[in-house]
């Protein structure tokens, strides 16, 4: 009926609830053919027989601690995944040579799901601009092929002043651009443009 290092209470439809008890601390609850549906463990972690991997749920804390590796589904009514931390953002182009240092280079992201919040403090030093077109490079999870992304501007000291700028998460890439108003990438060498300066700014996209 079951293994006799927990206890195990089998709902069984001819003996009605059966009870196995031991002195292991662990709570097994079983269906009428002994297969498991539920294990609770001595450190009160309940894990479900039909999922790989379940959040663990701390109802003093007030926790659902979900797993380090994620444990996709398909189910469009599933929350699978939950994570934050931080990242490292850089200036990916729009130069001929890169940086040589930073003065902030900070990133932040939470992810709920396919959703990703990401936030972005970066100043590089020493770029050489070219008319490439600018971006940022380093985000935590590779975004969906499409649609896209977009981020916005709290704030820049001299960065790019050119108004109506936007700024789009590439799909499929690991990268952040900037395009005018007009969609057309913005050179990291253009008028009013300062790669070498600080620029602060937040978004999301999906995964």
């Amino acid at each position: 009926m079951g293994d006799s290092m927990s206890t195990i209470i089998n709902a069984t439809t001819t003996n009605g609830v059966v009870i196995q008890p031991d002195n292991s601390g662990s709570l097994v609850l079983q269906t009428n053919n002994g297969t498991t549906a539920l294990t609770i463990d001595t450190a009160q972690n309940a894990t479900f027989a039909a999922q790989a991997t379940i959040p663990t749920i701390n109802l003093t804390g007030g926790q659902i601690v979900f797993p380090a590796t994620q444990s996709a589904s398909a189910n469009a009514n599933t929350l699978d995944d939950y994570e934050e931390g931080t990242f490292t953002p850089t200036l990916a182009s729009g130069f001929s040579s890169g940086p040589t240092s930073y003065t902030n280079q900070s990133g932040r992201y939470t992810k709920i799901g396919r959703i990703v919040f990401i936030e972005i403090d970066i100043d590089p030093n020493g770029a050489t601009a070219s008319a490439a077109g600018i971006t940022f490079g380093g985000l935590p999870f590779l975004p969906a092929a499409a649609p896209f992304g977009s981020c916005c501007i709290a704030y820049q000291g001299s960065f790019d002043t050119n108004a109506g700028d936007i700024l789009i998460i590439d799909g499929g890439a690991l990268t952040i651009s900037i395009y005018t108003n007009a969609g057309v990438a913005r050179a990291g060498n253009a008028a009013n443009v300062n790669i070498n300066n600080r620029i602060i700014f937040s978004g999301f996209y999906v995964v």
